[in-house]
């Protein structure tokens, strides 16, 4: 089984920005796949965490993504939206948005968006 190839054109021209992780209050989801994306893209991670305080699964993938960050393998940001409408004000052209959230959460944040 053969691989088809990109052209160089598409791969720079569909490169995100940034890779932004919208992070609900409930979903638990492996950081390192990420990390290893942005590692090889050479572009930054966002950690854009819904809800204040932060949940223990929430603070699970921050503590992953600092340790990543700590060494110097990534660069990260990550940061608390109180509601969808700062979570969106976040967000940057050219971002890609991986959702970890439920379909409420995100329904919010498409709403957000739209305003």
């Amino acid at each position: 089984m053969t691989m088809a190839k990109r052209d160089r054109r598409e791969t720079t021209e569909t490169r995100a920005a940034r890779v932004v992780i919208v992070l609900g209050r409930k979903k638990k989801i492996d950081i390192k796949p990420f990390v290893e994306r942005v590692w090889r893209a050479r572009v930054p991670l966002v950690i854009i965490n819904l809800g204040f305080p932060l949940t223990p699964s929430q603070q699970k993938v921050v503590d992953a993504a600092l340790e990543a960050a700590g060494t110097g393998v990534i660069a990260l940001d990550a940061m608390i939206a109180y509601d969808a409408r700062q979570a969106v004000s976040f967000l940057h052209d050219g971002d890609e948005i991986v959702y970890a959230a439920t379909h409420a959460e995100r329904r919010e944040v498409a709403r957000a968006q739209e305003l």
